[in-house]
């Protein structure tokens, strides 16, 4: 298999100002090179914070990395990254943003632009204390870790 191609493991640990801890694991994590804008492929969930990266409304999985100034998000009418203040694999806009505004309590300073850092299936409504995404060389790299 070709080194670029090989695949890793993702975990994403996760706090709330509550002190609830959570955790999501990926099976596959790997991020294309700078002619792919760096195109996220993430799969094979499993944890305790829920599915924010390949959910059905606003998968993450495929997307390019957007920034303020590299409008590579699949929303038409404005920049993900700019509105909400953080790079990511912004779909339209996101399930997840983990570069998001840090908010000290998790409370926004603006309701209805909650450009913090967020995991939705955690709180849409609140921003996170803590978040580290750890990443591993996968330890089977069989056919359910290549492209």
């Amino acid at each position: 298999m070709n080194d670029s191609l090989k695949g890793f493991n993702l975990r994403v640990d996760l706090e709330d100002f509550k002190g609830q801890k959570y955790y999501a694991v990926y099976n596959y994590f790997r991020i294309g090179n700078e002619t792919e804008n760096y195109k996220l492929h993430v799969r094979g969930y499993h944890g305790n914070a829920g599915d924010s990266m390949t959910s059905v409304r606003d998968n993450h999985n495929g997307n390019m990395f957007s920034t303020h100034d590299r409008d590579n998000d699949r929303r038409g009418y404005n920049n993900c990254a700019q509105h909400f203040r953080g790079g990511w694999w912004y779909s339209d806009c996101y399930d997840s943003n983990l570069n998001g505004q840090y908010y000290p309590q998790g409370k926004h300073v603006n309701f209805f632009n909650r450009d913090g850092i967020h995991w939705k299936s955690i709180n849409e409504m609140l921003s996170l204390k803590f978040v580290e995404m750890s990443v591993r060389p996968a330890d089977d790299l069989s056919s359910e870790n290549s492209l």
